[in-house]
């Protein structure tokens, strides 16, 4: 019983003698519970707060699914190599089947490679999407076959910093019928046109149109050939709707036809375009050497511009007949001055089968 007692009372001697610590611990003042910061120490001014930069939260690339691989614009070498040989045998009577710009590309590269005589038909439009494009034939390989654009457009035509620009770079003794071209042509060198750049031996442009920008930065450019050669090339109802510039000093620039070296013919075609030139420039034809070329049944609306100018032809040189211009806003006879009313313009021309016959109401 003592012993318990004994027990009892050092027990409550050990409580009590903790209580004032613990009392005086819940009467601490809160403040002092905490440590200071800088700010709350007297006498001290406070030390800047360094803070880090927060890196910006870096977003993961979204690549994309397999079936949806973003598109690669192919170059003038990997289109040819993606196609296969087209059909047809690129003779006269089975010419190459051109369905795309692939089978396009293709037909160029055999022909620039040597193969000259091939012949080949479109067998719809063809896009080459802005693509580089080296012309069809060469001074070492001059196209001497047939193309027959069958009335089809070659769109996004891309020609650059070439001698022979064009679709068609240099042809002889070739056919060039029933295309359209859609683009820009810019020649470094002296032969630039939207068609074909340089044409010689009995070549005939037929039934084409060029709605492709035209800049030559040498001597000859035309809005549908450069530079005729021989006075048996032929171009015979073809248009030009586009601007033509030839930029050398002493440069020539035409419609149709940039220049004339031998009595070429020109007959039953239409400008429309801007003719500009340093030097010569004609709605039709830009210029020629000695021998006066024959241009018949033409018309041109385009304004002209150089040192020396005609509305068909600078100085009017050129034989043929049935010739008209825009002069003073009237559409005129080149040779005789008589106005003609745009009816009157068609039925003079007598435009049947051509491809600028239009309507009245369509002009």
């Amino acid at each position: 019983m003592k012993k318990r007692i004994l027990s009892l009372l050092l027990a409550l001697v050990l409580v009590l003698g903790l209580m004032p610590g613990a009392m005086a611990a819940e009467n601490e003042p809160e403040a002092e519970k905490t440590l200071l910061s800088a700010e709350e120490i007297p006498g001290e001014d406070p030390a800047p707060v360094q803070e880090e930069p927060i890196a910006p939260a870096q977003e993961e690339p979204v690549l994309p699914a397999d079936d949806e691989a973003a598109p690669q614009a192919l170059d003038e070498a990997e289109l040819a190599a993606a196609a296969d040989a087209p059909e047809g045998e690129g003779t006269d009577t089975n010419p190459y089947q051109l369905k795309d710009a692939k089978t396009l590309f293709w037909f160029a590269q055999a022909v620039n490679g040597g193969q000259a005589e091939l012949c080949a038909v479109l067998t719809g439009d063809v896009d080459l999407a802005g693509a580089d494009w080296t012309p069809i034939g060469n001074s070492s390989h001059p196209f001497k076959g047939t193309f027959d654009g069958n009335g089809y457009t070659v769109k996004g035509l891309k020609v650059s910093g070439e001698t022979y620009a064009g679709l068609f770079g240099y042809a002889e003794g070739a056919t060039i019928q029933n295309v359209i071209v859609q683009g820009s042509v810019s020649g470094s060198g002296d032969y630039t046109g939207g068609i074909a750049g340089y044409i010689r031996g009995k070549t005939q442009v037929l039934n084409c149109g060029n709605e492709a920008s035209i800049t030559g930065s040498g001597r000859y450019a035309g809005g549908v050939v450069g530079f005729a050669a021989t006075n048996e090339d032929t171009i015979s109802g073809c248009y030009n709707t586009v601007a033509v510039t030839a930029s050398g000093a002493s440069s020539y620039a035409g419609g149709i036809l940039g220049y004339n070296q031998n009595a070429a013919s020109i007959l039953n075609c239409y400008n429309t375009g801007t003719i500009t030139s340093g030097k010569y420039a004609g709605g039709i034809r830009g210029y020629l050497s000695s021998i006066n070329g024959s241009i018949t049944n033409c018309y041109s609306i385009g304004k002209v511009q150089a040192t020396t100018t005609g509305a068909i032809a600078p100085k009017g040189t050129y034989s043929g007949e049935s010739c008209y211009a825009l002069k003073d806003g009237k559409l005129v006879n080149d040779r005789t001055g008589e106005t003609l009313s745009k009816t009157e313009l068609l039925a003079a021309l007598n435009g049947t089968g051509s491809v600028w016959k239009q309507d009245d109401a369509a002009n």
